[in-house]
């Protein structure tokens, strides 16, 4: 018979592990928002679950963790900004400071209306790419799919400044651990988003697969026809001012 403190110890161990186990469970049954960075854990330990997870959650409890994802990735940018704005301060004085400033703010905005534009046509073109192969998912799953294969891009900001260290010391091994790096995340965030598609789409993993290169053809003829229309256009914008081959016959 095992002592009564011992008996007591396990359960309590075993209580605390289910419940850390049924974490992200718990917390979408009772709508409890989940922490920024249990969620990113999930995603980055593991992934399948997480998702599985997110599947029925309603955006609005996940908002804030897409929000905080895409603070992580302009942290960076915004960092620079500041530190180009103390160098010239110090250079040229208040009035340094206040160009700096205003062209950081600027270059930040024009960063935030970039991701935005950027994430609705790859989501548009994701949400098509899906329908194609057989998804059932709404618009608003397929934005949470593309959002969550955003997850592994703060790692390479870490390894960038890694790799920076290291170039310092010796540069071609500082350009390996980026490229090898860049590689790594490149291929984590494709898998996060074909698994992602995959459970909130409800498809198989070669349709999932599909659908991620669907999207690829999608993307190209999209950018191909935005290519031919801007063609059209300049022509039709600079067409009285190109001079008519036929006048200058006469001169040959």
């Amino acid at each position: 018979m095992k002592p009564v403190s011992k008996t007591f110890n396990d359960l309590v161990t075993f209580n605390r592990s289910h419940w850390k186990k049924n974490y992200l469970v718990q917390c979408r049954h009772i709508n409890m928002p989940i922490g920024f960075w249990e969620r990113f854990a999930g995603l980055v330990t593991n992934p399948t679950q997480a998702i599985r997870e997110m599947d029925e959650e309603p955006f609005g409890n996940v908002r804030n963790y897409y929000f905080g994802l895409l603070g992580l990735i302009l942290l960076p940018i915004i960092l620079l900004l500041i530190g180009a704005v103390l160098v010239m301060s110090a250079v040229d004085g208040a009035s340094g400071a206040v160009n700096t400033t205003v062209g950081a703010l600027v270059v930040v905005v024009v960063l935030v209306v970039v991701i935005a534009v950027v994430i609705a046509f790859m989501s548009v073109c994701l949400h098509i790419a899906a329908l194609i192969c057989g998804g059932n998912g709404s618009f608003t799953q397929t934005v949470k799919a593309y959002l969550n294969s955003l997850t592994p891009v703060p790692v390479l900001y870490v390894g960038a400044l890694v790799a920076l260290v290291l170039a310092l010391v010796l540069p071609p091994l500082g350009i390996l651990v980026f490229y090898l790096l860049a590689l790594i995340v490149s291929a984590w965030v494709t898998a996060l988003l074909i698994v992602s598609v995959q459970e909130f789409h409800h498809l198989t993993t070669f349709r999932s697969v599909a659908a991620y290169f669907v999207m690829q053809v999608v993307v190209l003829v999209v950018f191909f026809v935005i290519a031919i229309l801007l063609v059209l256009v300049a022509g039709a914008m600079l067409g009285p001012y190109i001079p008519d081959p036929s006048m200058y016959q006469g001169l040959y």
